[in-house]
């Protein structure tokens, strides 16, 4: 692949598939499961799932985009988290203006309980960009140490 196309097709990837990721823990497992962790009912084990299924979608747009390149993943990663998170809170904020009855000035004085959500999530993307660029790259730990 020619390097000058790697870094936006890793980027695009990993937002593509972190959103895809996150669509399907919020949406299509509270359908199959009917409620599932947000149930008072629910049985431990989906709860459990649930909780795997979470901490995985949040290292998906990393992984995704450290996999593609064969530089700067960790960066790559958090970026990848970093543009997911302006999405999900410009999105926040639309729907707190529009839906809520509430005036843009009041959104904005909510974005900092958002905002907090996010760090986490893009550090954790970080990381695991940095796992996906290594476990492609195919070098041993042996052979990368100075000796």
């Amino acid at each position: 692949m020619n390097a000058r196309y790697q870094t936006p097709l890793a980027l695009a990837s990993g937002v593509g598939a972190g959103w895809v990721a996150n669509w399907l823990v919020t949406n299509a497992m509270a359908r199959i499961f009917e409620g599932g962790a947000h149930n008072p009912n629910s049985a431990p084990w989906i709860v459990a799932f649930y909780s795997c299924a979470f901490v995985i979608s949040l290292m998906v747009p990393g992984f995704v985009a450290g996999l593609i390149v064969t530089r700067r993943g960790i960066l790559l990663g958090a970026f990848a988290a970093a543009i997911l998170a302006v999405i999900a809170i410009s999105s926040e904020v639309l729907t707190l203006t529009l839906n809520a009855d509430r005036t843009l000035a009041e959104a904005f004085q909510m974005m900092p309980s958002v905002i907090s959500q996010y760090p986490a999530s893009i550090i954790g993307s970080a990381v695991a960009g940095g796992c996906a660029q290594a476990l492609r790259s195919n070098n041993s730990l042996e052979r990368t140490r100075v000796r």
